[in-house]
């Protein structure tokens, strides 16, 4: 009986450890976001320690391994403006898909040159 128990126990710790593993975006890497146009994507994220990530986003898939704090980070291939797009981040049987990115030369916040200096 005390064997059985023990066997449980382990099984019920397993499959705890494995519901509460799940990928993380930052919150800056969310639905409708604008990535710059022709100009490497920085992608990032958290996972389980030793993960590995993988992330599709319009014709492109890169992998990236967590650290041991679970920490992962990968670089995209410039695009072309265009989209919306699917971005999703697969690993360890979860996934994270951020819904409608589109790629562009004018991100929010961060207005062109020429307008910052038509103020002056």
């Amino acid at each position: 009986m005390k064997k059985l128990s023990g066997v449980l126990l382990l099984l019920l710790l397993s499959l705890a450890a494995a519901a509460s593993a799940e990928i993380h975006l930052p919150h800056v890497i969310s639905d409708h976001t604008v990535l710059q146009r022709d100009a490497p994507i920085h992608i990032w994220g958290w996972a389980d320690p030793e993960e590995k990530v993988t992330v599709h986003f319009h014709s492109q898939t890169r992998s990236a391994e967590a650290n041991a704090q679970g920490e992962w980070s990968l670089w995209l291939m410039p695009e072309q403006a265009g989209g919306p797009y699917t971005l999703t981040a697969q690993g360890g049987g979860d996934s994270a898909a951020v819904q409608s990115p589109t790629c562009s030369s004018e991100t929010s916040g961060s207005p062109p040159d020429s307008r910052i200096w038509s103020f002056l």
